[in-house]
């Protein structure tokens, strides 16, 4: 696991303990992080959104999976935060289509009540 805040892994760390899962945990910013090692898969849950130059951190996310990113941040409109540094339109990921292939770029509702809906972009390498 990577995150920019201390307190969030430290959190992860607890529930990781708790529920016995074996995780290394790094305190690194996504768009100064180590590209020398790769995994099979990055995941980045509601990150995207928080980070001023998204696409730098998603390039640094490609260039760290082997075989695929997987992503999801709430769509414009769907929700407002103070934190959100950007608010995404579909047309807002066309850029990972060159020279890599976006899978699918999907919007379902994450919360009926509300209408907030979300985007999950699965990312091939």
């Amino acid at each position: 696991m990577l995150d920019i805040k201390e307190d969030d892994l430290v959190t992860m760390k607890e529930v990781c303990k708790e529920k016995n899962y074996d995780y290394t945990f790094y305190l690194q910013d996504i768009l100064n992080v180590n590209l020398s090692k790769s995994y099979d898969v990055v995941v980045a849950l509601e990150v995207v959104e928080h980070i001023v130059d998204y696409k730098k951190a998603i390039f640094n996310m490609i260039k760290l999976a082997k075989h695929k990113v997987v992503l999801t941040t709430l769509v414009l409109g769907s929700f407002w935060s103070p934190d959100h540094k950007h608010f995404f339109l579909e047309k807002d990921f066309e850029f990972i289509n060159k020279p890599y292939k976006i899978k699918r770029i999907i919007a379902k509702k994450i919360d009926i009540p509300t209408g907030k809906r979300a985007f999950l972009i699965e990312i091939n390498i």
